[in-house]
């Protein structure tokens, strides 16, 4: 997917209309169509980060089906745990066109894990995500428009999937709380690659007002940000050309990276090689995140962070995200493999600086025991077992992102 764009017709590029009519993303990739129910139920839920319970209210729901749930998945059922449960990692069905889907989808078919869609999330007892658009060229080629048109076009998409699904549009951690507390479910989004910003600093701005409140600003390609820590041809076994540049933050990155600091927007370092996290980590006032990533001493592979790597993220106050992955013998081989990364990394800098991103549908395997959102439950019984007190699992499955996101993101009032 890292190729350019020759070959592939090129029409005329319309700006999208953000208003217009949903479409059915499930259905567009697998035929599919689900009905829903309407009900009114009464439900009382804690406060994720703090420490009293909110009276009761009553909202309409759904039975486990798209963004809102009964009083009984809620209260029990297909929740784990009493506090919000965030995935701060995940991307929709739409970060490629149909076509380029089908061709990845069938390229993986033996190790890829089932399609997850945003009305699965309260099955699965994951009440927020960080749903991502890709700005790399590794993504944006494929669809035949300037990059940054195409991640406008990816962004539009997840929002219509998020008005289908019932799911709430947040922008800050006061949205996703009040989304929880209302028996909703959010997400949060965010960019994967800011190769699309190119040297316009006024593109940051333009992402806030479309609502992406997270940014990863090298994903698997140096870009006029930074450098990344694996080039996509290395995914792909294929020697890297020589890279002729200075690695590391660039001039214009810094710029970045104060602009993202100064509007109230995530910086995800999960990319980033060593020379760039750092120089992030000295230049951000804000905490910064990696949101799926691992511990170097557990296994050597360029994605997972060295000791320092792990310390400068903890030093901002942010987190480092599991992550389930696990393909061509890299990443976590089971869940017993990921227990050793939590382990290592809450040892290291302590659990209030885990947290989980699975990064389901942008991944061509996962860990074995673990296909899909359906399954951040077992991450959390495994947390358990693994010595976690329950406290430091809930901070974990939910509440260190959620510090994260309240200290970074502006309290904006009510959600979208």
């Amino acid at each position: 997917m890292g190729g350019g764009c020759r070959g592939i017709t090129r029409r005329r590029w319309r700006r999208p209309d953000l208003s217009s009519g949903p479409y059915d993303a499930r259905s567009r990739i697998t035929g599919r169509h689900g009905g829903r129910r309407r009900g009114t139920r009464q439900y009382r839920v804690a406060v994720a980060f703090g420490h009293e319970s909110r009276p009761a209210t009553t909202e309409p729901a759904h039975d486990h089906v798209g963004g809102l749930m009964s009083a009984e998945a809620h209260a029990g059922g297909a929740r784990f745990q009493e506090g919000v449960v965030v995935d701060a990692h995940v991307h929709t069905t739409d970060y490629l066109p149909a076509f380029a889907t089908s061709v990845y989808r069938w390229a993986t078919r033996r190790t890829v894990p089932p399609l997850f869609f945003l009305d699965q999330l309260a099955s699965a007892g994951v009440d927020a995500v960080v749903a991502n658009a890709v700005g790399d060229r590794a993504a944006t080629a494929w669809w035949g428009r300037p990059p940054w048109r195409a991640v406008e076009e990816q962004l539009r998409r997840i929002r219509v999937q998020a008005e289908r699904a019932h799911v709430v549009l947040a922008t800050s951690a006061v949205q996703v709380q009040q989304a929880f507390d209302a028996g909703r479910m959010a997400i949060v989004l965010g960019l994967e690659g800011g190769d699309g910003i190119g040297m316009h600093l006024s593109r940051v701005d333009e992402l806030f007002r479309w609502g992406v409140r997270l940014l990863i600003p090298v994903h698997l390609r140096d870009n006029r940000i930074g450098t990344t820590c694996l080039p996509w041809n290395r995914y792909l076994g294929i020697p890297s050309p020589f890279r002729g540049r200075r690695r590391g933050l660039t001039e214009f990155g810094g710029a970045v990276i104060d602009r993202m600091n100064h509007l109230g927007m995530i910086i995800d370092v999960s990319h980033s090689d060593a020379a760039t996290l750092h120089g992030i980590a000295d230049r951000s006032r804000s905490p910064i995140i990696a949101s799926h990533s691992g511990a170097r001493r557990v296994e050597e592979f360029a994605r997972f962070l060295d000791d320092n790597e792990i310390r400068a993220v903890a030093r901002t106050g942010g987190v480092v995200g599991l992550w389930p992955y696990h393909y061509k013998g890299h990443g976590a081989a089971d869940l017993d493999a990921l227990m050793r990364h939590a382990r290592y990394i809450a040892d290291l800098v302590g659990p209030s600086h885990l947290c989980l991103g699975t990064d389901i549908n942008g991944v061509p395997g996962m860990l074995a025991g673990y296909r899909g959102e359906e399954d951040v439950r077992v991450i959390a019984a495994r947390l358990r077992s693994a010595g976690f007190s329950q406290d430091d699992t809930e901070k974990i499955m939910g509440g260190n992102f959620m510090r994260v996101f309240a200290e970074v993101a502006p309290h904006e009032g009510s959600s979208s």
